[in-house]
C-alpha cells in the first residue's frame, strides 16, 4: 500500500514540502493529539471504575501510550499492552480489564461509521466518485454469491450452537479447566458489562465527543503545514480523519500505507489537491503521529519502570 501511494510521484516537489512545512503547525497538531490522548485515558478510568478499581489517570495514560506503541510493531497487541500494565500497576484482574477495551473499540467503531455516514451525507456529491472507485467498484460480482454464502454460514452457526449445547458442553463441564475457563469468561463480561454501570453516561458520551473533535482538529492543524492544503476547512478536515481512520483501524502497524493510500487519493481525487502535495501532506501527518507516540510511548515505559521500582522499594521498607 505504501508503494501504491508513493509510485510515480515527483520525489523532488515531496522533499521541497518536507523542507518548507511550517512545522510550528504540526507542533501544534501534536498538542491537540496529547490532549485526545488524555482524554482517552479519563473514559477509560470511566469504563473501569465500575469494576471496583480506582486508577490514577497519569497510570492509564502511560497505558494507553505505551499500548499505542506496541500497535506499531503489532497490530491490535497494544490493547493487550494497557491491559497488562492497568493490570499490574493497579492489581486489577486482566480478563475485566481487557472487557472495557473491547467496549471502547467497539463503541469507537460505532463513533467512527456515524462520522461516516455523516461525511458521506454532507459531502456525497464531492464523495459520490471516490466511494465508488475506493469501495464499490465490482461489488456487483461479490453480490451474486452474498445469499449462498450468508446462509452456508448460518447453517455452520446453528450446527455449532447444537453440537456445543448437547453434546460438547456435558462432557466438557466434568473437567476443571472448563471450569476456570468459563469463569474467566464470566471476569471478562463483567469487563463488557461495566458501560452499563458508568456513573455519568453523559461524561462518557461527552470525552467521546471531545475525543473525535480533537482527532479532527490535529489534521486541520496540519492543512496549515503545507501550502496546497492551507484553503480546505474544519468540515474536509473530518472527512479525511474519518476515512484516514479506516487506514489506521486496518491490521497494518501503525497504518503504514493504508493511511497514505487513502488520504492521498482523497485530498487527490475530492479536494483537487495535486498528488505529490496530497502525498506530502499523508506523510507528513502520518509522520508527525509516529514520532508523537515513540516519544510519549517511549516516556511513559519508563515512567512505568520508575514506579514500578519503587513500589517495590516501598515494600521492602
Amino acid at each position: 500500500m505504501f508503494y501504491l501511494s508513493f509510485i510515480n510521484q515527483n520525489i523532488s516537489v515531496i522533499i521541497n514540502d518536507f523542507r518548507h512545512a511550517e512545522y510550528r503547525w504540526i507542533v501544534l497538531a501534536l498538542f491537540t493529539g496529547l490532549i485526545s490522548h488524555i482524554i482517552r485515558a479519563m473514559r477509560w478510568n470511566l469504563l473501569i471504575a465500575p469494576l471496583g478499581y480506582e486508577t490514577k489517570l497519569s497510570i492509564s495514560f502511560y497505558a494507553v501510550m505505551t499500548g499505542y506503541m506496541t500497535n506499531l510493531a503489532i497490530p491490535r497487541a497494544g490493547e493487550i499492552t494497557r491491559c497488562g500494565v492497568i493490570s499490574k500497576q493497579n492489581k486489577i484482574p486482566f480478563h475485566p480489564v481487557l472487557g472495557t477495551v473491547i467496549v471502547e473499540r467497539i463503541f469507537d467503531l460505532l463513533c467512527l461509521l456515524l462520522i461516516l455516514f455523516f461525511v458521506i451525507i454532507c459531502q456525497w456529491q464531492l464523495l459520490s466518485t471516490f466511494m465508488s472507485e475506493i469501495f464499490l467498484d465490482n461489488i456487483h460480482l461479490k453480490l451474486n454469491n452474498f445469499m449462498l454464502i450468508f446462509f452456508i454460514i448460518l447453517i455452520f452457526i446453528a450446527a455449532f450452537i447444537f453440537t456445543y449445547r448437547f453434546i460438547i458442553k456435558p462432557i466438557l463441564i466434568r473437567f476443571d479447566i472448563y471450569l476456570k475457563m468459563m469463569n474467566i469468561l464470566k471476569e471478562f463480561t463483567a469487563g463488557i458489562k461495566s458501560i452499563r454501570k458508568i456513573k455519568s453516561i453523559k461524561s462518557f458520551l461527552f470525552l467521546s465527543v471531545l475525543l473525535w473533535f480533537f482527532y479532527t482538529l490535529s489534521i486541520y492543524f496540519c492543512f496549515f503545514a503545507i501550502t496546497d492544503t492551507k484553503s480546505l476547512s474544519f468540515h474536509d478536515a473530518l472527512t479525511v480523519m474519518a476515512f484516514g481512520s479506516i487506514g489506521v483501524v486496518l491490521p497494518v502497524p501503525g497504518g503504514v500505507g493504508t493511511y497514505h493510500y487513502i488520504v492521498k487519493i482523497l485530498l487527490s481525487k475530492i479536494f483537487g489537491i495535486h498528488s505529490d502535495a496530497a502525498f506530502s501532506f499523508a506523510a507528513i501527518s502520518h509522520a508527525a503521529q509516529i514520532l508523537s507516540i515513540l516519544f510519549l510511548g517511549s516516556i511513559s515505559f519508563i515512567m512505568l519502570f520508575v514506579q514500578s521500582n519503587r513500589k517495590l522499594k516501598n515494600e521492602k521498607t
